[in-house]
């Protein structure tokens, strides 16, 4: 290693850039977003149906970290580093997929199926018969909530397959609330 990597490396300046990291700056609306989204969680479910939260901002204005200071409250889980996880605690359970990476909602269906679920028989599924089997998942397992973290990028592929994804989880899955983190389209 080079003197520098060396001295990046060190245990104080590790310490420092962790101290950074932790660093959460409110933005002015960061306290209404959280309150809508307790309420999204408390009160959203209607006639057998979930419905959405869309939680739309500019690029780093803090819609991802107050997303996982919610669950984290809600069940008492830190959201880590992984893409797909299934927060489970205090009776509740949140399904959080960041897509920071973009997929399609065929892909997705199939990744969750499998990671989350170990559904194997879903892999060769295509986009409608995998969704299908997600919710089917989703429902047996009584997921309370879905998260997803960075959705614009699900919707590079097309915007109808997002919005039809979206909205068969709506109209089909049992889950109080689904949630939708996306950044604000710049002109």
């Amino acid at each position: 290693m080079s003197e520098l990597e060396d001295i990046l490396n060190s245990p104080l300046v590790v310490s420092k850039l962790d101290k950074i990291r932790g660093i959460f700056v409110r933005h002015t609306k960061a306290e209404e977003a959280r309150q809508m989204l307790l309420l999204s969680v408390s009160f959203a479910k209607r006639l057998r149906e979930s419905s959405s939260t869309y939680l739309i901002g500019w690029s780093r204005c803090g819609k991802s970290e107050i997303i996982k200071r919610l669950l984290q409250d809600q069940t008492g889980q830190i959201v880590s580093k992984k893409k797909i996880q299934l927060l489970t605690g205090n009776g509740k359970r949140f399904l959080y997929i960041d897509l920071i990476g973009g997929a399609t909602p065929r892909i997705l269906a199939r990744q969750v199926n499998f990671q989350i679920f170990n559904d194997r028989k879903s892999l060769g599924f295509g986009e409608e018969l995998g969704t299908g089997a997600l919710i089917e998942n989703l429902n047996e397992l009584e997921v309370d909530g879905i998260i997803l973290d960075e959705a614009q990028n699900l919707a590079e592929d097309g915007v109808k397959k997002l919005a039809r994804f979206i909205l068969a989880i709506e109209n089909e899955c049992n889950a109080p609330y689904s949630s939708w983190d996306r950044q604000r389209w710049r002109p």
